[in-house]
């Protein structure tokens, strides 16, 4: 590498930026990275990862840190994250985080182990992450977030819009008629949830609503527990004429047991998602969701981590990604 910088006329890092693909490559002019890669053809260097983790303390690898996924936009994040990891020269490896005492440890354990050097956090409840973030800072690993921003926790968080997006499906529900809307939550342990949550009691606010208690919902994950809880909604009197869910797996849930129950959808009850899975287009009503830009999240996660690796400096905040509504047959006029 140094025979290639002096033929070149730069230095040696201006030849390991071009040599590895880093994202500082960008800042390079053309001719420039042209050049170098010529001779590095002419003198016939090949890299080694191994003998550069060795050498440096650090793989070209990031963690990929979550627990076991289970809806499809967790995985088109981890998908998108390791495409673009393996254009600018690197690699993901996914690391499943347990519940259990030992999650945390064995996770930073691992990540030691293969010399990565930073991780990126998905889906993770609050409490485990702040666990999570400081075992790895003790450990000299960097950590961010994706979909989640906790900026007290680590310093670098990519996310959607969620509180426009929440706003609009309100905006959305209102303009057809409906007052009485419920909320199907997360967890407030998930900053995504919280933002959803403030932005869905703001909007109805300025709207001139004041949802009652019972028609805000949080806490469920299994499909059991969410059908449990749209029973109960149905038991209210009057009942909520529409229903606003968290994630699109919990509003296919709702949409299968209102159905089951004999209610028509959405001509008794609208319901509406988020993410915009591929699935809620071939549901019978198709869903109305809130698209979240899932592959932008990864691709720009993975970036902002790589730049961080390589200049050691704190990459430019990005604000939170735009979000649409996308309106299918699941929400209609409220009915008399």
């Amino acid at each position: 590498m140094a025979q290639i910088a002096t033929a070149a006329g730069v230095s040696r890092p201006t030849v390991s930026y071009v040599l590895n693909d880093t994202a500082a490559v960008r800042h390079l002019k053309p001719e420039t990275v042209k050049r170098i890669r010529e001779l590095a053809k002419q003198m016939g260097y090949s890299s080694n990862d191994a003998a550069r983790a060795i050498k440096t303390g650090k793989s070209r690898t990031l963690a990929f840190i979550t627990p076991p996924l289970r809806w499809d936009s967790n995985f088109a994040i981890v998908y998108a994250a390791a495409n673009e990891a393996f254009n600018l020269g690197y690699q993901v490896k996914y690391i499943p985080l347990r519940a259990d005492k030992k999650g945390v440890e064995d996770c930073i354990r691992i990540c030691q182990d293969f010399l990565i050097p930073a991780v990126i956090c998905l889906n993770i409840p609050r409490q485990q992450l702040l666990k999570l973030a400081k075992a790895a800072k003790a450990a000299g690993i960097r950590t961010a977030q994706v979909g989640d921003c906790f900026p007290e926790i680590t310093p670098v968080s990519i996310l959607a819009d969620h509180r426009s997006g929440c706003e609009e499906v309100v905006t959305h529900l209102y303009e057809l008629g409906h007052r009485r809307i419920a909320l199907m939550l997360n967890s407030r342990a998930y900053s995504s949830s919280v933002m959803r949550f403030e932005a869905f009691l703001d909007q109805m606010k300025k709207l001139g609503i004041a949802p009652p208690p019972e028609l805000i919902l949080e806490g469920h994950f299994t499909p059991d527990e969410i059908s449990r809880e749209t029973l109960a909604l149905l038991k209210l009197d009057p009942r909520p004429t529409a229903i606003i869910c968290d994630t699109d797996p919990s509003a296919l849930t709702v949409l299968t047991t209102l159905q089951r129950q004999g209610v028509r959808v959405p001509e008794d009850i609208s319901v509406t998602g988020f993410v915009d899975l591929p699935l809620g287009q071939f549901t019978v009503p198709s869903l109305t969701s809130v698209h979240l830009p899932v592959e932008e999240l990864g691709q720009h996660v993975v970036r902002q981590m790589v730049e961080w690796s390589e200049t050691d400096k704190l990459p430019t905040v990005i604000p939170p990604l735009p979000v649409r509504v996308v309106v299918r047959d699941s929400s209609g006029p409220c009915p008399n």
